[in-house]
């Protein structure tokens, strides 16, 4: 086994603690943190509305909309031919919320016969009491525009065994900064 050289360690050792040396490393992480700084993300934004501005967009995507969908949407990526990116998000959402709170699932399905079916087999044999189940919509997924269900949800679901359970907010609070530069 190799040994470290002593005197090697020990040079090693007071350069990483010496003080000049430490301020030139801080100046010089800190310089790159500012990249990532709330006003600079404010900037760029500022300079990518700018380049837009008298643009017309390339598409338009109107918002879906669900029928009878109440104040909070939550959508869930599903691939009904992998039950496994749909039924972990479904299980959450029903021990998460009951039929008195404010909230729509929203499963697209391009057969939404099929789907329903799927959905009440798997009812069937969970543990999920249906009755104290909260709002489920089964969305005709041809009826929908790319992007129109992300617009309208207010945090989309994905699932499956690469990706475990995980919910993202489609719009997150920004910050101060980046607020002044998109509500006019």
């Amino acid at each position: 086994m190799l040994e470290p050289a002593l005197d090697g360690l020990v040079d090693a050792l007071r350069a990483a603690t010496d003080p000049g040396a430490r301020t030139a490393r801080a100046a010089t992480a800190r310089a790159h943190a500012e990249r990532y700084s709330w006003p600079a993300a404010a900037a760029i934004v500022a300079e990518r509305i700018a380049a837009l501005d008298g643009r017309a967009p390339i598409a338009r995507t109107a918002p879906a909309v669900i029928p009878g969908a109440r104040q909070v949407v939550l959508a869930v990526d599903a691939d009904w031919g992998r039950p496994e990116t749909w039924t972990s998000a479904l299980t959450a959402y029903a021990g998460a919320f009951g039929p008195d709170d404010d909230t729509t699932l929203v499963l697209p399905a391009s057969d939404e016969a099929a789907a329903v079916a799927a959905i009440g087999s798997f009812l069937e044999t969970s543990d999920i009491d249906t009755d104290r189940l909260a709002d489920v919509v089964v969305a005709d997924a041809s009826a929908l525009a790319a992007g129109a269900l992300e617009l309208t949800a207010d945090a989309f679901v994905c699932a499956g065994p690469a990706r475990p359970l995980r919910a993202r907010r489609v719009l997150a609070p920004e910050p101060a900064a980046l607020r002044s530069l998109l509500v006019p």
